[in-house]
């Protein structure tokens, strides 16, 4: 096996990923094995292993991080497009949204995370809570807030961040794994968010999924120190506390930020090969961790809609998520 193909399947990181040497790999030839569920069948056909590059990496184009900021940059039209139509302005302005983006009830019709349209809430008796709710069992909602965001501002940042990280990440991991460790993180933020969120709260982005990245990035470089690029690690620093910054505006949820950092960290312990480890021993940590990351998904899950009234769990929760000036912890 050549030099190239013996450090292409070393782990399959982020860091590795703008190397020369990764625009090699589809003019390499000769059979190649990558660590972990990435093993390739020397006996395979070119198309099968193609397929099984996009699939599991790694890949050249980042498909899914080009699809999903895509959606996100449609669904803001129309956020846009929307408010125009019901309040005359595209932009809220009384009260004013900082982020310079619609009202909440522009976000509430398109579908982000709002507890009354997702759960019955015996705290929120005023028929005004679900008027904008097709019915109170929306579910999808943890995951369709994902793609909406509060503002142009809001818009931007995830953006930056989103190719920023994930476009590196996708190419080394795959379509199919970086979608899971992308919607796992960010829809388990919108979990434990609905677990502490006032009432009547309201919270829209993929940020979530972006700080599940960065955990995810901080594991990996736990475990391979030694291709840490300080480039790559100022990239990774930065992220998180940006994103905690901007959770105390409007319509960003914190909480969502804390809950996707953890599951990234834990998805991290289940996906990331441990080279420096035993067999035995890195597939035991990764059942582990995944069993972790299941556990606590169900079980949030189960909180949510067996306790009679969540926004009881944690009522002063909310100033994680907003400081008490400009109203912005009643919008």
């Amino acid at each position: 096996m050549s030099d190239t193909a013996s450090v292409l399947s070393s782990t399959p990181t982020l860091i590795q990923s703008d190397d020369p040497r990764f625009v090699e790999l589809h003019s390499v030839r000769e059979p190649r094995r990558h660590d972990g569920f990435m093993r390739l069948q020397e006996s395979e056909d070119a198309p099968s292993k193609r397929l099984r590059e996009l699939m599991f990496g790694p890949t050249l184009r980042p498909w899914f991080t080009w699809a999903s900021a895509a959606t996100m940059i449609i669904i803001m039209i129309f956020e846009y497009a929307k408010s125009l139509d019901l309040a005359r302005s595209m932009i809220q302005t009384a009260p004013f949204n900082p982020l310079i983006g619609p009202s909440s009830t522009v976000f509430i019709i398109t579908g982000a995370r709002y507890t009354p349209c997702m759960r019955s809430v015996p705290s929120c008796t005023d028929p005004s809570c679900v008027e904008l709710c097709q019915n109170t069992q929306e579910g999808f909602r943890f995951f369709s807030a994902l793609f909406i965001h509060a503002g142009l501002i809001h818009i931007v940042l995830a953006l930056v961040i989103h190719f920023w990280i994930g476009a590196g990440l996708e190419r080394s991991l795959g379509v199919v794994r970086f979608a899971i460790l992308y919607l796992v993180p960010g829809t388990f933020g919108f979990v434990l968010s609905a677990l502490v969120s006032p009432a009547t709260a309201v919270s829209t982005g993929c940020t979530g999924s972006l700080v599940g990245l960065a955990g995810f990035m901080l594991v990996d470089m736990a475990f391979h120190p030694d291709t840490v690029q300080k480039r790559r690690l100022l990239c990774v620093l930065l992220s998180i506390p940006i994103a905690f910054v901007f959770g105390i505006f409007p319509y960003i949820d914190n909480f969502c930020h804390l809950g996707g950092l953890a599951m990234g960290i834990i998805m991290g312990c289940a996906l990331v090969p441990q080279r420096k480890t035993s067999s035995c021993i890195e597939w035991c940590i990764r059942a582990i961790a995944a069993s972790i990351a299941v556990a606590v998904f169900a079980s949030c899950l189960y909180v949510f809609y067996s306790v009679s009234d969540p926004t009881t769990i944690c009522p002063n929760c909310k100033y994680f998520s907003c400081v008490p000036v400009s109203n912005w912890c009643e919008l």
